[in-house]
Parts: C-alpha cells; structure tokens; sequence
C-alpha cells in the first residue's frame, strides 16, 4: 500500500472516530423551532389568543399568551443537557407550562394574535440583518420584533410583528460615540449665572455576552421594562 493510501485510511479512521464520539456523548434531540411549536399553540389555545410575549432564541422558545379562558399561560419549549446511559453528555427536549393571573400591563400590551404570526418570520429577519441562527434572540412584545445577536452583541434591530419596519436601533458606533460637552462657562456681560446643562443622547446598554442561564435572566429582564410581575417570572425561570 502506498504512502498516500495509508495517509487516506488514517484520515477516514480518524474521522468516524470523531463521528463516534460525538454521536455517543452529544446524543439527543435537536432544538425546537418556531415553525414546529407555533402550530401546536394555535392548536391548544387557537388562533384569537394574545401573545404577552414571544421568546425565539437557540435552545429556548418560550410563549406568553392570554387564553380565551383569560389566564396567562406560559409554556417553554427547551432543549436540556442531560447525561446518557453509556455516561455521555445529551440534549433533552423538555416542555413546561404554567398558569397564572395576567397583570394590566400584560392585558393592555397584548396586542398580536397567534395566528397573525408567520412561522418563518424569525428566520427570514434574522437573514435581513445576517444574524447566525445560532447565539441569536428574537422577543415579540407589544407587537414589535426585538433582534439580537450574540455574534454581534452592539448590533440590534427591531421590527413590526409582521416584519415590515425593519430598522437599527443600536451599533457599536452609537454605542461608542463621543458625548458633546457642556459649554465651558459663560460669556463676557452675561447675567454670571451657570449656563444650563447640554443633554446628551441616551444608548441603551450594549449586551453582555454572557451565555447560559445568566444570559437568559439579563435578557429577560431587560425585555421586562420594569414591570415587577415579568422580573418575577424571569427570575423563577432563570434564577439559581
């Protein structure tokens, strides 16, 4: 056998090796989509139900709707880490529900219906703004998209529920601009009183990055907007 045949042979021996390893210790379902769960949500709790809020990230996706017996229902579509038999490391697909009594903010922001959602909607904003699918959240609240990207934490867009509007509203330019100064002093014959401040613009706060649970909980706290029932639910969801 020649040199270059057993370099070949190496090579396949030790690609089905990697491919055995991963199969054997990365076992498990794949990630839950929204062109898999909308449809069973329209199915359990039809096509008229609000949505409070609509979570689309890479492991998770997790619904907040007003039923039409009036209660808040939320479920959680997740993928979980779980050990295998043969002690490996695998991926478990896990749906949560819970019931409880809707706030006045989570009735009057209610706006979008289930059935007014497109299935693809996420993937097709996610490629107008070439976010990776992966790493990547999407929130529907009060009828707006809310994209960010893990990829490109300054980078993020928001959009009409249906995806029309499409626009920036955060880079890392804006992020980083230099703040205008406030005048220094005032001018010869003034009254000698201070002058007032110059405002400056507000950013919203760059993203963190961070991943895993603690990731989830900054998330969803941000996209609380300071409602104490929804940090509430962030924290029973993500907390330690």
């Amino acid at each position: 056998m020649s040199v270059r045949n057993v370099a070949f042979t190496a090579l396949g021996l030790v690609g089905a090796g990697v491919g055995v390893y991963f199969a054997f210790f990365f076992k498990g379902g794949s990630p839950y989509t929204l062109q898999e769960t909308l449809p069973q949500m329209i199915s359990d709790y039809g096509a008229s139900a609000r949505v409070v809020q609509l979570q689309d990230s890479t492991d998770d996706i997790t619904y907040r709707v007003l039923g039409p017996d009036g209660l808040l229902h939320e479920r959680d579509y997740e993928l979980q880490f779980s050990r295998t038999a043969g002690g490996g490391t695998g991926k478990t697909r896990h749906i949560s529900n819970s019931v409880s009594k809707p706030s006045a903010s989570d009735v009057s922001g209610a706006h979008v219906r289930l059935g007014q959602i497109s299935s693809g909607i996420v993937d097709k904003l996610f490629s107008e703004v070439r976010f990776p699918s992966n790493g990547s959240s999407a929130t529907l609240h009060g009828g707006t998209w809310m994209l960010e990207s893990g990829a490109r934490p300054f980078d993020r867009y928001e959009a009409r529920y249906d995806g029309s509007g499409l626009h920036q509203t955060q880079s890392q330019a804006t992020v980083f601009a230099p703040q205008p100064t406030a005048p220094s002093g005032s001018s010869a014959g003034s009254s000698g009183s201070a002058p007032s401040a110059t405002s400056t613009p507000q950013t919203s706060t760059p993203s963190t990055g961070l991943g895993g649970k603690t990731g989830k909980l900054l998330a969803c706290i941000q996209h609380a907007h300071s409602d104490v029932n929804k940090i509430v639910v962030c924290q029973r969801r993500f907390g330690p």
